[in-house]
Parts: structure tokens; C-alpha cells; sequence
């Protein structure tokens, strides 16, 4: 599926923030009062590989007429399960390979970059995609780029830094699932599953509150990315947890044309 909305803009834009992944990408373009000049939602339906991921992109920049533009700003987010979390008082930033290589098939060629989330006091470590770091160095010169889990985190630690009750945060993707626990303003669990059907993530999803010991009858359910509230998804999260929402968590925000087709919840990390 594809989603794009096409608007006259000027010929310099503030923002591009664009997400990647090798089941899909997505991005928004901003001016500088903050507004949505366009958005863009491309989901491959299949997994590439890091080299047609790289032309997926390539092809959108050169093509798509929302993206014609110069940009003062770019960021660039890397949607992957190559990341671990370290807490800030056990992070030695020079053996950040070393906390990667249990989790993940790490090669000595891997690049290891670091988002530090100071309010979280955790260290997000995880391997971008290079070559797409390379490309958007080559295209545009200065630019960011973080993991989505960090984007996440930091914003789920805003938003929750005043409610006590506990919470699971569900930010679904394609083919995988980013959970993350708090409670009284404090993280106790972040991780991604591969999750294709709706069994893998009542699985998960249940596993979860088990062993953070979360009554079903009593936690909160927060749902986010790629889920509407008549999907299967929603159904089977209703089914056996008492507490479900679906997004909310950002304020609405301004965009330059008709866009019913905009679910605001299903572009929390790239508008995060």
C-alpha cells in the first residue's frame, strides 16, 4: 500500500525526516512553523536486502516530486532489531560492540553507532545502515539519524513522565513489534519481535505481562503504528486485555491538504 499526498511547496522546505526499513520506508516533509507539507508511506510487502533498500530510497528521492527540494534540515531513522539498550551507569561507550555481539550476528565490518536517551538513563546501541547513511551523506551533506527504538523511547519518557499506572507501548510495524513497559516514569522493558501474524503478537505480547507480573484486567495498552481498530490486530489485543487505547499520544498536527487517508497514530515514530 501506498500513501502520498502532493502539495505546491516552496523551493526550500526545514525538514525532511524520513524512516527506513527492509519491509518499508516512510516520510514527512516540514516547514518551519512545523506544518506537514507531505507524507509518504511505502510498504514493500516483502524483505529486501540492504542494497534494494538502498534503491528503493534512491528511486524515491529522484522520483517523487514532494522530495524536489532543498532541505535545511534531515533526519534520517533506522527502523531494524540490530540494537541493544545499555543503562547509562554500566555503558562504556569504547566496548560498544561488545554489548551488540550476544543479541545480534554482528561482522567486523558492522559500523556500531550510540543514541544516548539521558532522561531515560539508557544507551540505545545499534547498527545503522551504512549504506544508507552514505547516501544521504553524499546527497545532502550534514545530516542525523538515530534508531526508531530511540526516537520511541524518547518520546514514550515525555509522555509518561507524569502517569503512574503501568503501561505497555505496542509500535507496530510490518513484520515486527516494538514493545516497550514503564511505570511510575521508570522503563522496565524495550524490545522488537518479528511478529506476522496476530498469534505472534498475542504471544509476545502476553509474555510480556507475565513476566513483569502485569494483570491483563489492570495494566494499559497503548497501540501505535500499523493497526486500525477494526483489524484483527485490535481484536485479538481486546480480547484478553481490558485496557486498550489506539494512539493519542501526540498533539494533531497541521497538514497543508486533504489527507483523510492520514492516521496520525500509524506515523508516531517518524513524527516523534
Amino acid at each position: 500500500m501506498v500513501l502520498t499526498t502532493n502539495n505546491t511547496a516552496p523551493k526550500i522546505l526545514h525538514k525532511l525526516s524520513i524512516q527506513v526499513s527492509l519491509s518499508g520506508l516512510s516520510f514527512c516533509t516540514q516547514n518551519k512553523d512545523g506544518e506537514i507539507v507531505a507524507y509518504h508511506h511505502d510498504n514493500f510487502g516483502i524483505q529486501l536486502s540492504p542494497d534494494q533498500l538502498l534503491e528503493k530510497v534512491e528511486k524515491e528521492l529522484d522520483q517523487n516530486p514532494d522530495l524536489a527540494f532543498d532541505f535545511e534540515a534531515v533526519e534520517v531513522i533506522h527502523q531494524n532489531e540490530l540494537y541493544t539498550l545499555v543503562p547509562s551507569p554500566l555503558f562504556d561507550e569504547t566496548q560498544a560492540k561488545d554489548y551488540l555481539q550476544y543479541s545480534i550476528k554482528l561482522l567486523e565490518t558492522d559500523f556500531v553507532a550510540v543514541d544516548t536517551l539521558e532522561q531515560m538513563e539508557v544507551n540505545c546501541v545499534y547498527v545503522p545502515y551504512t549504506n544508507i547513511n552514505n547516501f544521504f551523506f553524499e546527497r545532502f551533506g550534514s545530516f542525523t539519524y538515530h534508531h526508531a527504538q530511540s526516537v520511541f523511547l524518547k518520546h514514550i519518557g515525555s509522555y509518561h513522565k507524569n502517569t503512574v499506572e503501568k503501561t505497555i507501548y505496542a509500535n507496530l510495524h510490518e513484520k515486527s513489534v516494538d514493545l516497550v513497559a514503564m511505570e511510575r516514569n521508570k522503563l522496565l522493558l524495550a524490545n522488537s519481535f518479528t511478529c506476522e501474524t496476530t498469534e505472534d503478537f498475542i504471544y509476545y505480547l502476553l509474555f510480556t505481562a507475565e513476566q513483569l507480573q502485569f494483570n491483563p484486567e489492570e495494566f494499559t495498552l497503548t497501540l501505535l503504528g500499523n493497526i486500525e481498530k477494526d483489524d484483527p490486530y485490535y481484536a485479538i489485543a481486546y480480547t484478553y486485555i481490558r485496557n486498550v487505547s489506539l494512539g493519542g499520544l501526540l498533539p494533531a498536527p497541521t497538514i497543508l491538504a486533504p489527507a483523510s487517508d492520514f492516521v496520525q497514530h500509524k506515523y508516531f515514530t517518524l513524527l516523534s
